[in-house]
């Protein structure tokens, strides 16, 4: 039987994590490696916490409300598919998606704070990433990570690793749109440049 308490738990740090390691790569990133590595836009790829990102807030009323509410969707979508419905799997499915989903997340914040830690010496010239681009590598990753979310899922027979193949695909469709969307923005803007005298 799942403990609620245990997994909302988990979530709120896992959640609290993803923000607060975001917050601190960005400070972080537009410090002394700005020189070599900057971000066109935000580092921030979900729109609802760019402008916190951006603005470097440790207190965040938009996230802090949020997560609050993760909390009461959880509770409610477990009530609802284990106690009233009886169907556990579908919160399994959810759990996974969340989860997983963040483990992907967490895992390339955490590669960025390695890049940034351990680049002297490693790093030269300068880059910067379009934010189309960023937002179509982060696509990739999230997509491929899902492949392999549902490659476990029927071998361990999973409905945990179903959800998270389920939501890292939307989310890399998700982010592919906005890439693509970005794109074409880019290419519009470029193109009213050039035909002004």
């Amino acid at each position: 039987m799942i403990d609620i308490g245990l997994v909302l738990l988990a979530w709120g740090i896992v959640y609290l994590a993803d923000y607060y390691i975001t917050i601190y790569s960005a400070r972080l990133f537009q410090g002394s490696i700005r020189q070599h590595i900057r971000f066109e836009g935000s580092l921030e790829l979900t729109p609802e916490f760019q402008k916190d990102v951006d603005a470097l807030r440790w207190v965040s009323p938009n996230f802090l409300l949020r997560w609050l509410g993760s909390f009461l969707l959880l509770y409610l979508v477990w009530w609802l598919t284990t106690r009233r419905l009886g169907i556990p799997q579908v919160f399994d499915l959810v759990m996974g998606g969340l989860f997983l989903r963040e483990a992907v997340v967490l895992m390339r914040h955490l590669r960025n704070l390695a890049l940034v830690r351990f680049h002297p010496g490693g790093l030269t010239g300068t880059l910067l990433y379009e934010h189309w681009l960023t937002l179509q590598l982060s696509a990739a990753e999230l997509f491929l990570f899902g492949l392999l979310y549902l490659i476990f899922s029927p071998l361990l027979q999973s409905w945990f690793f179903l959800g998270g193949a389920l939501f890292c695909l939307l989310t890399a469709w998700q982010h592919w749109a906005y890439a693509r969307k970005a794109r074409s923005r880019k290419s519009i803007l470029i193109l009213d440049s050039s035909e002004k005298p």
